[in-house]
């Protein structure tokens, strides 16, 4: 933990450091907002990712950067249930890369079709796109056990508060 917060403060000071025109981003973020500022960051220090193999951070940083232009060719949308939907157009039938990252309990559906591709080094499925119009829906299955520890959990939490009333309720009566 320490390592991380050293390293985030490092990340920090060099931003300050080496980075001019920090009052220029604070006055075009106060005139245009934040989504325009976020969109011109460039990947830096990515979350947790499901890495298929040891790969060095610099590596990973390459690889989001080398998606980050084909992002655009993908229209995002969220479904009911939690689940992402993404749509793209090929003029071949092609490998492509997706801009998402595939987890143990996810499932991808692709043109319909349950699938379970191959995964980049970094967690990112691989799949054959048809000509035309090509679709992609990711959702999460919960695994059967997480379910069960939460129903025991709130299970625990209601007996605890019921014996917690009873025993206030003895407290007060003497």
């Amino acid at each position: 933990m320490l390592f991380n917060v050293r390293a985030d403060f490092n990340e920090i000071n060099n931003n300050i450091t080496y980075n001019k025109g920090i009052t220029s981003n604070v006055k075009e973020m106060k005139e245009q907002g934040l989504d325009v500022y976020i969109k011109k960051i460039a990947i830096n220090s990515p979350d947790y990712l499901p890495v298929q193999k040891k790969i060095k951070s610099s590596d990973v940083t390459g690889i989001l950067m080398s998606m980050a232009p084909q992002e655009k060719n993908f229209s995002k949308k969220n479904l009911p249930g939690g689940q992402l939907q993404l749509k793209w157009n090929e003029a071949k039938a092609k490998l492509v890369t997706l801009p998402i990252f595939m987890y143990r309990q996810s499932q991808l559906n692709v043109n319909g079709k349950k699938v379970n591709p191959k995964l980049n080094e970094i967690g990112m499925p691989q799949v054959t796109a048809k000509v035309g119009e090509n679709t992609a829906i990711l959702s999460f299955k919960t695994p059967i056990w997480f379910t069960v520890l939460l129903y025991i959990s709130i299970l625990g939490w209601v007996l605890m508060i019921i014996y917690g009333v009873f025993r206030l309720v003895k407290i007060i009566k003497k």
